[in-house]
């Protein structure tokens, strides 16, 4: 890791967007592609994560930055591959795939997931099967090529693309995904329908300290991408 060479991180509005400098240096991507973003908002909490670097640069502690600088850098050139991922989450959609028992839990999956695929049902038009126990459950064609539209309808923002793919994998769900690209969701509740499952047993059986941790990670990347969206625009 390289160490901090930077002594201030300023914003610069540009004709095309906002750039961000690292002294007189103009942000850049791993690639070496200028970082132009498209709100102020976004520029400031770039921004924010290169001022506290302290000591080593370690994109790991730089949540929004990796988002930007992945989506850049790694969408352009595989747009088609990313929309068929996209698609693929949604026919296995995490929120179709329902519990047999116990009761308390069947109730519980239907009031919080019932509910976004009731939103993204009438937001969308399209319609989702849902199926119970571990049977494999397959999505109409109408519905995906749907999806798949609504992932690429905006083909010049990569961005967008980049940050709902990231959110569908983190979610493992499109339909969660979109939500919070639609900024329908704040950070607890889509933890909290994204990890539904785990939650329940870990109020049914205890905590487990592993399981803990993990799932305390996940809630930090899940408020990064809320923020992120939050701000794009």
């Amino acid at each position: 890791m390289t160490e901090r060479f930077y002594e201030a991180v300023q914003i610069s509005e540009q004709p095309d967007g906002f750039a961000v400098f690292l002294d007189s240096f103009a942000l850049k991507t791993p690639a070496k592609k200028p970082v132009t973003l498209p709100t102020k908002a976004l520029a400031e909490l770039v921004q924010t994560e290169w001022e506290a670097v302290e000591g080593k640069i370690d994109a790991m502690k730089m949540p929004i930055n990796r988002i930007v600088n992945t989506s850049l850098d790694r969408v352009p050139d595989n747009i088609q591959g990313l929309a068929k991922e996209f698609v693929a989450y949604a026919n296995n959609d995490l929120t179709c795939y329902r519990a047999e028992h116990p009761d308390k839990l069947v109730a519980l999956q239907e009031k919080i997931w019932g509910r976004w695929l009731s939103w993204c049902g009438g937001r969308f038009d399209v319609s989702f099967a849902v199926t119970n126990g571990i049977e494999p459950v397959d999505q109409s064609d109408e519905t995906l090529q749907r999806l798949h539209n609504i992932y690429l309808q905006d083909a010049d923002n990569v961005l967008r693309m980049g940050g709902l793919s990231h959110a569908t994998a983190l979610l493992g769900s499109a339909v969660l995904a979109l939500a919070v690209e639609q900024k329908e969701m704040d950070a607890e509740t889509a933890f909290e329908a994204a990890f539904l499952d785990e939650r329940f047993q870990i109020d049914q059986w205890g905590q487990d300290d592993e399981a803990t941790v993990r799932l305390q990670s996940r809630r930090g990347e899940i408020e990064e991408i809320v923020k992120y969206f939050g701000v794009l625009g």
